[in-house]
């Protein structure tokens, strides 16, 4: 039976208390005079020590326990140093292989914090790295270690496919990494290890956009000729794929329908139809207002744009291993998020002809929406919006669509502020501003998991974490805690140590009691999570006054942040993509064409004025949300 370890996996892990009470055990029974002869139970020692160093102690243990065990700890360094350096001088080459694979990166922090190092003949340390070169990252993360054995390591980290990763993924583009080189391993020569890695066939194509993506402030430079590389490479693998991934979005318009929209996937193709005879009857603005809030779903039930991209997105369309995890770069390359745009794109380009049939012109809409509706509705005097004429170009809208988009954005700034000018704003030019800026008309809008409230989120929804037991039959768990509350009585003493140290998590937030010795959670609260859980946040404007309530108390146990921003975060960083050069991919429609530097491609145009029509759809519904709660507050 293989012996469970204390293993140190860091300061935040969810895990601290259970690997607390296996280390409690060896604290307990430790003998300074025992002989150690497994390098793995000296790792272990190891890791207690990295708990007691950055002060993790169990509730149960109190001062005078924790003095004892600090006392014990203090004895551990000599033993350690004096195993691992015999260790390292006689048997890395044979035995390096025994050491558990959780405590590789404890090994090299070991050896590097204690000087054992030293004991590592450099030529052992060479042999040893022609077949341990996975092992780079652990080694590299430490200065005294790279110091040592620069000259090994060298002629090594400059022919590594892992070493050309470390690189791009750790240094090249993220500067406060803590990734160590060897001085000799100039600027000169981590090009050459770039354009090598682009070169080789067996590659991770996710670094070629991230080397074509780079800041243009990368140390080293990684200059256009290097980006085209790239590009051209990532080109030759994705023309090498099955075409069976083909994705596409088809819309059309259906005579007679029992519906005004519906939708559908087939295959990898989403299919969109609309009652054209629908559309005919319906050409009031509320009935326009409708087919894109409610049918198109523009917007969920909790008012949150679906246009941006969310983690949780879930469509059927697979993603192709394209990243998105540069805090640079905006999503478009994920598969999901292109198909969920592209079928916006062509419902809001079909429904505008569907319209023109009917010879209503769609701009007019938000003419109607900002001099007309907001007035009759809410009593709201001080919008203009002069959309284009029908005989413009595409490019002449977005030239003219554009200013106005601010306008009315500035227009809702200074109504927020509480006094619209508008001599001052015809009369001055000044920048909007930061989207966040734009604040909501309420004092709270949207909320979100604060950091120390994602291991409450952790507990309840993580399909990972272990809060025993979970098992509901033989052969079949709960997806998570928070289903095994709904589905079953949950008995406190049917929990282990670990399970009672995560469950203190939810005790502490007042999601669940424990009463009788029963565990009952709080349905309202609970439920709550489980929507910002899936949603990533909740807005609270459309919450009836006990969900806010609910909502409150999560805020005032720190478990939530509220913000009072006009649009979510996610809503923000859409509108960048679109709008400015906030992501390195984004389309900047504003800064492109305000500056000359537009396509020449009428098709891209097109699409690019689309994009502008749904930006402006966004902000009328967003805008007509924070009126209505606005007026109804105001009676």
């Amino acid at each position: 039976m293989i012996k469970e370890r204390v293993i140190f996996y860091g300061k935040e892990d969810l895990a601290v208390g259970h690997h607390l009470s296996l280390a409690e055990n060896i604290l307990n029974a430790f003998d300074v005079n025992a002989v150690y002869n497994n390098v793995n139970d000296i790792l272990e020692l190891s890791s207690i020590r990295l708990y007691i160093k950055n002060e993790l102690f169990l509730r149960s243990w109190d001062k005078e326990k924790i003095n004892s065990y600090k006392n014990i700890v203090n004895k551990f360094p000599p033993i350690i140093a004096r195993f691992l350096n015999n260790w390292l001088g006689t048997k890395i080459n044979t035995e390096y292989d025994s050491i558990e694979f959780e405590y590789q990166e404890i090994f090299w922090t070991s050896i590097a914090d204690l000087g054992c190092f030293k004991s590592l003949a450099k030529n052992d340390f060479a042999i040893w790295l022609k077949s341990n070169e996975h092992e780079l990252y652990d080694i590299l993360k430490h200065e005294k270690l790279v110091s040592r054995f620069s000259a090994e390591l060298l002629p090594v980290i400059k022919k590594s496919k892992i070493a050309a990763e470390i690189l791009i993924e750790y240094s090249l583009f993220s500067p406060q990494s803590l990734i160590c080189w060897p001085k000799a391993l100039s600027d000169s020569d981590k090009r050459q290890m770039v354009v090598d890695y682009i070169r080789n066939e067996n590659i991770n194509v996710n670094y070629l956009i991230k080397i074509q993506e780079s800041s243009r402030n990368a140390e080293p430079k990684i200059d256009n000729e290097i980006r085209l590389m790239a590009k051209q490479a990532y080109e030759k693998w994705f023309a090498k794929q099955p075409k069976g991934h083909h994705i596409g979005v088809q819309v059309a318009s259906v005579p007679s329908m029992d519906k005004p929209f519906r939708y559908y996937e087939k295959g990898t193709t989403a299919f969109a139809e609309i009652n054209s005879e629908w559309v005919r009857a319906h050409l009031d603005f509320q009935s326009v207002f409708l087919m894109l809030k409610v049918y198109f779903q523009f917007v969920d039930g909790d008012n949150r744009s679906l246009l941006p991209f969310y983690e949780k997105q879930r469509l059927l369309f697979a993603d192709m291993g394209v990243p998105r995890n540069n805090k640079e770069v905006y999503p478009k390359d994920c598969v999901a998020f292109v198909i969920h745009s592209l079928l916006y794109s062509a419902l809001l380009d079909s429904y505008r002809k569907e319209l023109l049939k009917n010879d209503l012109y769609f701009e007019d809409l938000f003419k109607c929406f900002f001099e007309e509706w907001l007035p009759w509705a809410y009593r709201i005097n001080c919008f203009t919006f002069n959309p284009p004429s029908f005989q413009t170009t595409d490019l002449e809208k977005i030239k003219i669509i554009l200013p106005e988009i601010e306008r009315v954005l500035k227009i809702y700034k200074m109504f927020q502020n509480g006094n619209v000018d508008m001599n001052l704003l015809n009369s001055f030019s000044s920048p909007l501003g930061e989207l966040r800026e734009l604040k909501s008309l309420s004092k709270r809008k949207y909320v979100y998991p604060t950091k120390e409230g994602y291991a409450v989120f952790n507990v309840l929804f993580s399909g990972h974490l272990s809060i025993t037991p979970l098992l509901k039959s033989k052969n079949e768990f709960y997806k998570s805690f928070y289903e095994r509350l709904q589905k079953e009585r949950v008995l406190y003493d049917d929990l282990d140590d670990c399970g009672r140290e995560l469950l203190q998590h939810l005790i502490n937030a007042d999601c669940v009691s424990v009463k009788d010795g029963i565990v009952e959670y709080d349905q309202e609260k609970c439920n709550a999570l489980k929507e910002i859980h899936d949603n990533e946040l909740l807005n609270v404007l459309p919450l009836n006054s006990q969900d806010r309530q609910c909502i409150e108390s999560l805020i005032a146990k720190g478990i939530l942040e509220a913000t009072d921003s006009l649009f979510s975060k996610n809503e923000q960083d859409y509108i960048s993509f679109i709008w400015d050069d906030k992501f390195k991919n984004g389309l900047a429609i504003r800064n492109r064409y305000l500056h000359g530097a537009y396509p020449t491609d009428e098709r891209r145009i097109h699409w690019d004025y689309i994009e502008l029509l749904k930006l402006l759809v966004m902000i009328m519904i967003s805008m007509d949300e924070e009126f209505a709660t606005w007026h109804k507050q105001a009676q």
